[in-house]
């Protein structure tokens, strides 16, 4: 589990499945995200993200966390399903995009937002984002 507290609240993100390896799709992330503050309580959103795209986010996340600069995203993989973004704009303030869409089968629809939060981590908080992230 890997939970992102920042200055109004939290971003709990759990493993919920990982692809088997006998499966072409193998050590893709079935994720459920959780997102609780003042303005917003959303939970049971679930996507997956790839093996790669996991991977990438773990060693970006930690990057910026040791070097305080730099972006760490993860995208799942509908397009426009799901977003989150933490950044380093300006030293050491680390900020946090989290943006969620329903999706719509036809395609001339636009996706409409289902939750979006903005917000800058708890810098009290890092430690214990690195450690999850090492997991």
């Amino acid at each position: 589990m890997i939970e992102i507290k920042s200055k109004t609240g939290q971003v709990i993100l759990k493993v919920v499945k990982v692809s088997p390896e006998t499966l072409p799709s193998a050590g893709d992330r079935r994720l459920s995200l959780e997102i609780r503050s003042q303005k917003l309580n959303f939970k049971n959103h679930s996507f997956w993200v790839t093996k790669v795209e996991w991977e990438k986010f773990q060693v970006a996340a930690l990057k910026l966390l040791a070097k305080h600069k730099g972006t760490a995203v993860l995208q799942g993989m509908s397009p426009g399903s799901c977003r989150l973004v933490l950044e380093v704009k300006s030293h050491p303030k680390i900020e946090m995009t989290v943006s969620i869409n329903e999706l719509s089968a036809a395609r001339n629809v636009y996706p409409r937002t289902a939750a979006f939060l903005e917000d800058v981590l708890d810098q009290e908080w890092l430690l214990e984002l690195e450690n999850s992230l090492k997991e």
